[in-house]
């Protein structure tokens, strides 16, 4: 597993992590989250994704922008404001298996959700972003949509091929 992290407007790589195929792509991305700085803004995909983290990244100052994770079911979150259709800043709780690990959390986050519709390994899916960037003033709906598809480029960019042989990865 590999966790790269690259500034977005410059696309020069900030640091990146290498572990085993056991190990999970959230635990190297703590190793290398120390060189975000308050006001960065971390964009990932949904394995990055969750109440607990999000609040991690808020507590340090970096704004996030992930997909949704595959457990959230954004229309039994409570709205707390409709910007315009399909995006909105809502309570997302942090369950409480995650708060007596770590009793700093709060109970609840306000994040914004905003209804995004890609091509994704060229099927057109559409699924939700999750972000900390609430002001839609200073972060419209598709600047923050395009910050994900740019995610999404410099992901595929990186894949490394590969070459299959008898089944084995060489």
């Amino acid at each position: 597993r590999s966790v790269v992290i690259f500034n977005l407007k410059s696309l020069i790589m900030i640091g990146h992590k290498a572990g085993p195929y056991l190990s999970g792509e959230m635990d190297l991305f703590r190793e290398l989250f120390g060189r975000l700085r308050p006001g960065d803004v971390a964009v990932g995909d949904r394995h990055f994704s969750g109440a607990n983290y999000y609040a991690e990244y808020l507590n340090a100052g970096v704004g996030f922008i992930t997909r949704e994770h595959q457990a959230l079911k954004v229309e039994k979150l409570k709205a707390v404001q409709i910007l315009a259709d399909r995006d909105l800043i809502v309570e997302m709780p942090i369950h409480s298996s995650h708060r007596r690990k770590n009793p700093a959390l709060p109970k609840s986050i306000h994040v914004r959700v905003i209804q995004m519709t890609a091509k994704i390994r060229g099927k057109k899916e559409t699924f939700w972003l999750v972000t900390s960037l609430l002001d839609p003033q200073r972060y419209p709906a598709q600047e923050i949509c395009g910050w994900a598809r740019k995610r999404w480029k410099m992901r595929l960019s990186i894949n490394l091929p590969c070459r299959y042989v008898k089944g084995i990865n060489i």
